[in-house]
Formats: C-alpha cells, sequence, structure tokens
C-alpha cells in the first residue's frame, strides 16, 4: 500500500508542517539575532610577504568595543618587519588596519614589536576591517589572537572562516533558507500526490482494484436415462 494514502499520511503531514514551522522560527531569529561573533580569515601573499587578516563583527545589532588583535610570533622569536619605511624619530608600525567601505576608521590604536604586533579596533555591527603585517619569512606565520577589552568584558563568539565549521557557521542562514524551501515543496508534493493517489470508489478498502468476477460455470445437464 502506497506511504502516501496509507492511514498514516496525515502524521507525515504534520511531521512536514512541524519541521516547516521550526524552520521558519529558526530563521526569524536568526535574523533578529544580537549576539557577538566575529569571523576572520587569514592569508599570506607570498609575493610581499604580507599577511592579511580579514576580520568581520557578523553581529546585526552588537557593537564590539575596542578588542585587540594580536600577531603573536612561534617561540616569540622576531618574524615581522615595520610595514614601510620608518623616519627618524617616528615609531615603527608593524601592523596596521584597512576599513572595509562603508565602515571608516575610528578610534583605533597600535602596539608591536618585531615579536608581537597588535591593533585595538571597534567593529560595528557588519563592521569589516583588513589587519596587515610583513613578515620576515612567511614560513614563519605569526598566531593571530583576540583579545576582549577587560572593561566591556564582552563574550565573543570567534571562528576561522577557512574551516569546515566556520564555512558552516557563515553561511547558517542561506542553509537554513534552502531547508526550509525544500521543505515547503515537500508539503505541496505530499498534498498534490495525495489528492492524486486517493483511492476511487471502485476500489476496495484496502486500496487495490476490485478483483474481476470469472465466468459463471455452465449448468449440468442431465442426460435421460436408457
Amino acid at each position: 500500500m502506497s506511504v502516501l494514502t496509507a492511514d498514516k499520511a496525515p502524521f507525515i503531514l504534520v511531521l512536514l508542517l512541524t519541521a516547516a514551522g521550526w524552520q521558519a522560527s529558526q530563521l526569524m531569529d536568526e535574523a533578529k539575532s544580537y549576539r557577538a561573533a566575529v569571523s576572520y580569515r587569514v592569508s599570506v601573499d607570498s609575493t610581499d610577504r604580507v599577511l592579511t587578516a580579514h576580520v568581520r563583527n557578523e553581529s546585526r545589532t552588537a557593537t564590539i568595543v575596542r578588542p585587540r588583535f594580536t600577531l603573536d610570533c612561534p617561540s616569540f622569536e622576531p618574524c615581522l618587519v615595520p610595514l614601510g619605511p620608518v623616519e627618524p624619530g617616528e615609531y615603527p608600525h608593524f601592523a596596521e588596519v584597512e576599513a572595509i567601505p562603508p565602515v571608516a576608521l575610528s578610534n583605533v590604536s597600535h602596539h608591536g614589536s618585531s615579536r608581537r604586533a597588535s591593533v585595538v579596533i571597534t567593529l560595528p555591527p557588519g563592521g569589516q576591517y583588513q589587519i596587515k603585517a610583513r613578515l620576515i619569512d612567511t614560513n614563519r606565520r605569526p598566531v593571530f589572537f583576540y583579545i576582549p577589552d577587560s572593561e566591556t568584558s564582552q563574550g565573543v563568539y570567534l571562528y576561522d572562516r577557512n574551516t569546515f565549521i566556520g564555512t558552516v557557521v557563515d553561511n547558517y542562514l542561506l542553509i537554513l533558507l534552502g531547508s526550509f524551501i525544500l521543505t515547503l515543496v515537500a508539503i505541496a508534493a505530499f498534498v498534490v500526490l495525495s489528492g492524486v493517489l486517493r483511492p476511487t470508489p471502485n476500489e476496495d478498502d484496502t486500496g487495490g482494484d476490485t478483483p474481476a468476477q470469472g465466468p459463471k460455470p455452465k449448468k449440468r445437464r442431465n442426460l435421460p436415462k436408457t
């Protein structure tokens, strides 16, 4: 017996509707999400030995106040050189920040040496920045750290977009939207097929066709006695 015409078909439809309702509520929660999350992706240009950490505030409502992003050299041995020429009396910058429009730079401070470079910035909702540093050797890359501000003490979810988990988190809203659309398509197909395969009046209770009757047996003729 087809599942679409069985007695349990309504329960399957209820399960699909429940799944669609849960996905819709998750979409609404995600759209109104206020949790603080920062994603990053680190890349190195081997031509000019510039390391770039692309940082993005994934929250739609939360501003992350003055976190510190730090590049620590392995074994704390020198691995960084100044990004540009240093004039006499100037302090060398071992890291710099570039804002990605429409966000502008504001309230930025730099700290650094050849062993450690860090910047302090404020990340508005959806704000994106690039933190750059020049390496002595591309085979000795510094480790990227996030240090929250001790005064604000914000809890921030930090993830690397270059990892599988980071890719899933980064595309969570699209994955959720796609699954919601697929569930709606499944509900529509279920309803249509249930109507097409509904038993017709000439079918018996088991859902099968009424078996055809064979020819009636012929009456036996009595022969006269001799």
